[in-house]
């Protein structure tokens, strides 16, 4: 019925003269259906049974959706049917996904495609569903750190994000295999230009370690996100009181000379920074000032102790007095 009412108002909205906003509105109630995902199903609607530990689900993965059965029930179907018994979609053999290994590579078929964004948060919800989450691309990716790069095109990722930190098997600090410098799933998100939405996810996360120094640089999250000049991030990171602004990378810069170089690249005119617009800069005197107060009280608050670091100041063209805010 729900989806029957979409779609009429769907229509009668397509079919209306674009008076006030009414294309604005359409696209609204697209992205709303995007979060309401259905009810976990508890039964197979063959036998009409529900899973058990002993009789778990297997997935069925249609052109347009994914369905859950039990395995026996499933393969008796389609020996039988050359169609979905709930949604009538072709299928075969072919489409059924058993074990761990094959569930995790269709997640990460899902995740690829943001059409198939409801697929991939049905398939998360299932806790029956033995899924290996953390399964690797061919390029090295994980279903994370890939749904992390997809959040630069699409902000709707973040729906994903949410739910793969969610899953009990999910390792927020997953380091592919393949990509060069062996950087977290959580250092990526720090330096992704959109990613501060989800950031306060990875630091509620219990196997999250917040100052993993990582890379051939040996950058913290937050040396990632001051190098780049992503304030918001550094600001989420820094109202953490694990985050350690004192750390030193493999060159002896604390996470403050790092927002400093990054700015130096910036103002002279680096690809990784271009353009230097106003905004950008304003990003990095923000981030600075920042990190300069966050230094300054760490090192006052830890100056009893031994554990404190020693940090190395390097000279930079920039100043860390207070920036007007826009």
């Amino acid at each position: 019925m729900k989806r029957l009412l979409f779609s009429a108002l769907a229509l009668t909205l397509a079919l209306t003269p674009n008076i006030y906003g009414m294309e604005q509105i359409l696209m609204g109630i697209a992205a709303i259906s995007i979060t309401q995902q259905e009810q976990t199903t508890t039964e197979c609607s063959i036998c009409l049974k529900n899973f058990t530990t002993a009789n778990k689900p297997v997935v069925c993965a249609c052109e347009s959706n994914m369905h859950v059965f039990h395995e026996p029930c499933i393969k008796s179907w389609v020996s039988h049917n050359q169609s979905c018994p709930n949604c009538r979609q072709k299928i075969d053999a072919m489409h059924i996904y058993r074990d761990s290994h094959e569930l995790g590579f269709l997640l990460l078929k899902y995740v690829r495609n943001f059409a198939d964004m409801k697929s991939a948060l049905q398939i998360l919800e299932y806790p029956d569903l033995d899924i290996d989450v953390n399964i690797e691309d061919e390029s090295g990716l994980c279903p994370l750190e890939l749904a992390i790069y997809k959040l630069e095109q699409n902000s709707n990722y973040a729906l994903l994000i949410e739910a793969l930190l969610k899953h009990p098997l999910i390792n927020p600090m997953h380091v592919s295999s393949k990509l060069s410098g062996a950087i977290s799933a959580f250092n990526i998100a720090t330096y992704s230009e959109k990613a501060s939405s989800v950031i306060p996810l990875f630091l509620a996360h219990p196997k999250i370690a917040t100052n993993t120094r990582e890379g051939a640089s040996l950058f913290t999250p937050l040396m990632q996100a001051a190098f780049f000049g992503r304030k918001d991030t550094v600001k989420i990171l820094l109202s953490d009181t694990r985050v350690n602004p004192t750390l030193q990378n493999l060159y002896g810069e604390t996470a403050l000379n790092c927002a400093q170089r990054g700015k130096n690249y910036l103002l002279r005119g680096c690809s990784l920074y271009w353009p230097a617009d106003p905004e950008k800069i304003q990003n990095f005197d923000n981030t600075i000032y920042m990190l300069a107060v966050a230094e300054k009280k760490w090192n006052a608050t830890h100056s009893a102790t031994s554990t404190a670091p020693t940090t190395t100041t390097i000279q930079a063209t920039t100043t860390t007095s207070n920036p007007s805010t826009k």
